[in-house]
């Protein structure tokens, strides 16, 4: 899988305004959008929602009563969004912390740019696989699901033909095909049935001729 030539559109969830602006100044210099910025826990959670960002830069410590890490959790579990975490502290307690959130990397501050595109790509990367995978995951299952239904017995009526449902209602075919396969069907005259309806429709003109003779 290739990385998409159209740069990411990217939320900054960060505190400090300064420190905000010059991470939002190295992204455009590295060619990605800047969807917004926030720097509470209800901001975040609100850009997140309206501008629906590829990822979200998310500083541990924000402003208010929640931290980065309760922002990430709700991003991530209510919009499917990825978030990187951007921290100045390094110590285990915090990065246990972190990664109880799932998060799609983790930059210590302060970094350079190339640490926070590698990231920032990584990130994406990684959320597309995952989300590729996940679209396989629906097509094996809803396959699998098909499968099942064509291997279970299908009582069918020796005289007339119709078929019989799981609602024990007697139809077609054509018509229980078309409902459940997501099949549709095509009318012609095969070359046996053909073969005999010419020789009976000779049959009857021939009695008409001859009757009509008499």
């Amino acid at each position: 899988m290739k990385l998409s030539n159209t740069k990411a559109k990217i939320l900054v969830v960060e505190d400090e305004i300064i420190v905000s602006e010059d991470i939002q100044y190295r992204l455009r210099n590295l060619g990605y959008h800047v969807a917004g910025s926030a720097d509470c826990f209800e901001e975040a959670v609100h850009f997140a929602e309206k501008f629906r960002p590829d990822l979200v830069l998310m500083d541990i410590m924000l402003k208010g009563g929640k931290n980065g890490m309760e922002a990430a959790a709700d991003i991530r579990q209510r919009l499917h969004i990825p978030v990187v975490f951007l921290t100045g502290n390094a110590d285990d307690a915090s990065f246990q912390a972190a990664c109880h959130c799932e998060p799609y990397g983790f930059i210590l501050k302060p970094f350079g740019d190339d640490t926070l595109r590698v990231n920032i790509e990584l990130a994406i990367y990684k959320y597309q696989l995952e989300q590729e995978r996940e679209s396989l995951r629906r097509q094996l299952s809803a396959s699998q699901n098909e499968l099942e239904a064509l291997y279970k017995l299908l009582p069918i009526c020796a005289w007339c033909h119709r078929v019989r449902d799981d609602e024990n209602y007697w139809q077609t075919l054509e018509h229980y095909m078309v409902q459940r396969k997501r099949v549709h069907f095509s009318h012609g005259v095969c070359p046996a049935c053909e073969a005999t309806f010419m020789a009976t429709l000779n049959q009857t003109s021939s009695r008409v001729d001859s009757v009509a003779n008499e």
